[in-house]
């Protein structure tokens, strides 16, 4: 059965049953009147139960561990699902396990009542359930006859009071290793039992060494001595939205291996097929440097493999806590689970975890509010997850002390050994691009982006980043139209150009270096869209080339300067050799206008205009300012606050970094465009605000059409840069 069916189960067959044996142990528990009391030396039998999870399993050995030392005269009897048999004979403090087959209904039944039987032979003491939601749990609880029954309960004690004789408050915010100490603690009121959480070492004996051996060498070849990163992308059917995105995945994988480490993908035979898609996906030249071990290797040999791992990338699932217990260093993403909950804080651990407003649901929900679209898990992004694997890779592990506290990290990094959520702010950036600062303020929510604002230069930024899809998404073809003045779009190219012949009229130019070649000065343009400021360009005698990086826009600039004048790509791939080969140096003149804020390295992208420059050579920028009167006035409604702006700059922070990029700074000012109030009014009515919008409405309706389409310089509330390229 798989999880679904046995949920379908459990609630038709084992509510009902639960509800009338309830009442019965109330009835008894009167007329018996048993004493609950334990004298440590005279305890005989000690159960724990758990039928699902192998990472609660693992999580209870500090629980086992204590029960073993409170009571060291007792039997310790585990019970729990013949799939977790495997992980039973690894476990320390176990004298024993009884198994429940949950293959098929029948074999249910049948096991059931025979752990049932062997549970009442042994007259447990003690009998602790580690379940949660389970009826079935809670009845062979019952049945075990034990004089002490410790469970949980979620939103009232009422129904499980006549179950269990000690019941503990399950809080899904907290530590789960922690909760299972706790019901111990009820169950042993004396304070006899130890308050350690460390997670218990699992064991792994030498005959599975032995094993190990051998089937690695024929897994990985030349490369057996070498210490793998394990990478599991699986989860169970108890939650497959767990799962990280295949693609996301590949990516990692692909990167991991170019910097020279052995991959190792890990899987139970029933996830092979789930693995088998990841390989499907990843290119013959990373493919050598992976090794699919999913199916191929026993759980014993397995954590033999694990013990030698550089590093164990994983999703929330069981391998994580195998990787927890046995001190390997581990990120661990974490989406529709809660870090809080079955995370870890020791030394060596990074939890990846962008919570939304549905997250975690895990422990609240039977079907995902999604239905599949994990959205927290797509949050995450595979630059932060190789990042945090390098960092718990180069850590060293003998020096947990060296690790400092998370209230003393920023945005370096999430700190090794603490649980960094998205909500705290300023844990798990990276540093300011302009300042390296990492401190951070939150500004406002927009859109559902979360805006923020370095402490030290102000930059301001969206974080998380939306993703390549979404701002695909923005980019289409109509992004490149006229801003609701689709039906006049030459009048709205008369005045780009115009504004654009007014910035580049303004640029300083250098003389040519002695020995240039003769010939109009060049000008290469960063984001040229469809070639607006190329055509400015062309008329004020330059010979202009782009950059841009949406196809729709190479073609239309192709189309009208030449394929050799456009780059289609990332900006700081461009290369223009024809250009430099007949002219025989780099351009006089870049451009970014209205451009920089759209990148996510903006100092990548400034480094390569340093490039392209001839010595001397003068970058002409624009970019929305923070500082200006319009974003002091308008605020969060800012008409330059979107989606599609990555970064927002002051005079001030990016001054910084254009001389971090190799620029001299040699004038900064507000910057100016030539428009008409019908555009202006248009772009209003696209952008609303709550004061403005309403005006244009009026100004559309009352203004003349004389005084709609006449020409005025304004204000654009953006920044205006020449900076010249230093040698």
């Amino acid at each position: 059965m798989n999880t679904r069916t046995k949920i379908r189960v459990d609630r038709v067959v084992g509510q009902p049953l639960s509800i009338l044996l309830n009442v019965v142990a109330r009835v008894l528990g009167r007329v018996l009147r048993r004493n609950h009391t334990l004298e440590a030396e005279a305890v005989r039998t000690v159960v724990v139960s758990k039928f699902v999870g192998m990472g609660s399993i693992i999580q209870a050995t500090p629980l086992l561990r204590s029960l073993r030392e409170r009571f060291p005269n007792a039997r310790l009897v585990f019970v729990t699902s013949r799939s977790n048999a495997g992980l039973m004979g690894h476990l320390e403090h176990v004298d024993e396990a009884l198994y429940v087959d949950e293959g098929s209904f029948g074999s249910l039944l049948r096991t059931s009542i025979g752990t049932v039987l062997s549970l009442m032979r042994r007259r447990p003491d003690v009998y602790l359930d580690l379940e949660v939601y389970s009826f079935y749990a809670a009845l062979v609880s019952l049945l075990s006859l034990a004089r002490n029954r410790g469970g949980f309960y979620r939103t009232s004690a009422r129904f499980k009071l006549g179950i269990y004789t000690h019941l503990v408050f399950f809080n899904t915010s907290q530590p789960i290793r922690k909760l299972y100490l706790q019901l111990g603690h009820a169950i042993d009121a004396s304070g006899g039992l130890g308050d350690d959480d460390e997670l218990g070492r699992l064991r792994v004996d030498e005959s599975a060494r032995s094993s190990f051996e051998t089937r690695w060498q024929e897994l990985a070849g030349a490369r057996a001595d070498e210490a793998p990163v394990i990478v599991n992308a699986n989860a169970s059917d108890l939650l497959i939205e767990r799962r990280w995105p295949i693609p996301n995945f590949v990516r990692v994988i692909e990167s991991l291996v170019e910097s020279g480490r052995l991959v190792v993908l890990s899987g139970a035979p029933s996830e092979a097929p789930h693995v088998a898609d990841l390989v499907e996906r990843l290119g013959p030249e990373t493919r050598e440097g992976v090794v699919d071990a999913s199916g191929r290797l026993s759980l014993a040999e397995f954590l033999v493999l694990m013990e030698r791992a550089a590093c164990v990338v994983t999703n929330d699932s069981g391998p994580m806590h195998m990787a927890f217990s046995l001190r390997r260093p581990t990120v661990a993403l974490f989406g529709p689970g809660d870090p809080r909950h079955y995370g870890s804080t020791q030394p060596g651990v990074e939890i990846v975890h962008h919570p939304i407003l549905c997250s975690p649901c895990l422990y609240h929900a039977d079907d995902p509010p999604c239905a599949g679209d994990n959205v927290c898990m797509q949050r995450i992004r595979p630059a932060e997850v190789l990042a945090a694997a390098e960092r718990v890779m180069q850590a060293d592990p003998t020096k947990p002390e060296a690790a400092p506290r998370p209230e003393e990290i920023a945005a370096e990094g999430r700190p090794l050994g603490a649980i960094v959520r998205d909500s705290i702010l300023g844990a798990g950036l990276a540093p300011c691009p302009c300042c390296s600062g990492r401190r951070f303020r939150y500004k406002f929510l927009r859109e559902g982006y979360r805006f923020i604002e370095c402490a030290s230069c102000g930059l301001q930024r969206i974080d998380p980043a939306p993703r390549d899809d979404e701002l695909a998404e923005i980019y289409r073809r109509e992004y490149y139209g006229a801003w609701g003045l689709e039906q006049e779009p030459e009048e709205t190219r008369r005045m780009k150009k115009r504004s654009f012949r007014h910035l580049l009229g303004r640029a300083r130019r250098e003389p040519a270096a002695p020995g240039a070649e003769s010939g109009p000065p060049r000008l290469v343009d960063f984001g040229a869209a469809t070639g607006f400021l190329m055509e400015a360009a062309e008329d004020l005698g330059l010979e202009p080339y782009g950059i841009e990086i949406n196809e729709y826009g190479a073609k239309e600039i192709a189309g009208r300067f030449g394929e050799d004048r456009v780059f289609c790509g990332e900006a700081e791939e461009a290369q223009f050799e024809h250009a430099h080969e007949a002219k025989g140096g780099g351009f006089e003149i870049a451009s970014m206008t209205d451009y920089i804020e759209h990148v996510r390295r903006p100092e990548g992208v400034l480094r390569k205009a340093h490039e392209l420059l001839a010595p001397g050579g003068i970058l002409v920028l624009t970019t929305p300012d923070t500082g200006s009167l319009s974003r002091r006035v308008m605020g969060r409604n800012w008409l330059h606050y979107k989606t599609e702006h990555l970064y927002y700059f002051s005079r001030h922070n990016l001054a910084v970094l254009l001389e971090k990029a190799g620029f001299e700074v040699l004038v900064s000012r507000g910057a100016r465009k030539i428009l008409t109030a019908r555009y202006v009014a248009h772009v209003l009515l696209r952008y609303p605000h709550w004061l403005l919008t309403p005006l244009a409405r009026g100004m559309l309706w009352l203004l003349p059409s004389a005084l709609l389409d006449r020409d005025f310089s304004v204000p654009s509330g953006e920044l205006e840069i020449q900076a010249r390229k230093r040698t």
